[in-house]
């Protein structure tokens, strides 16, 4: 809905207290989310930036529900692995993907019998700031979990 018509939450937006519905054909939530946070005592994106940057090198990170990809931005010139998720792709930082439904990237829940854990999870940290926010968040925790490397 948001891609054929990006007013659709245009009344939800004006009367949110807090974050409202985000799509990037309409530029005005990020504008709000920005002017927002400068409210906050601190910012969870900045948090994960500098919790992140005590990783080694080459660790992979998928931002679920990446907003402006402000992680990415901040991580991939340090030499991290960052693949952003959200809703709509901006064709710099951000993959096209619905983050409750399909995250396309390998891995499984069950090995092939079933029974053990899942292979192919490419993943070594998962960040899912602000975007658990739906009713359906579990399906995100889901999709986190089977990308997520064992361990």
């Amino acid at each position: 809905m948001m891609r054929e018509d990006p007013t659709v939450f245009d009344d939800v937006r004006s009367s949110c207290v807090f974050l409202p519905v985000f799509t990037y054909a309409n530029p005005q939530y990020h504008k709000g989310f920005r002017r927002q946070v400068e409210f906050w005592p601190s910012s969870p994106v900045s948090h994960y930036i500098s919790t992140l940057s005590c990783c080694p090198p080459r660790t992979v990170i998928a931002d679920l529900g990446c907003g402006d990809a402000a992680l990415a931005r901040a991580l991939v010139p340090k030499g991290y692995t960052v693949l952003s998720f959200d809703l709509v792709a901006d064709g710099a930082f951000v993959v096209e993907a619905d983050i409750f439904d399909r995250i396309p990237l390998p891995g499984s829940e069950v090995d092939g019998d079933g029974q053990g854990p899942g292979h192919a999870q490419i993943v070594n940290v998962v960040v899912c700031s602000l975007s658990l926010m739906g009713t359906n968040w579990p399906n995100c925790i889901r999709e986190a979990w089977r990308i997520l490397c064992p361990k």
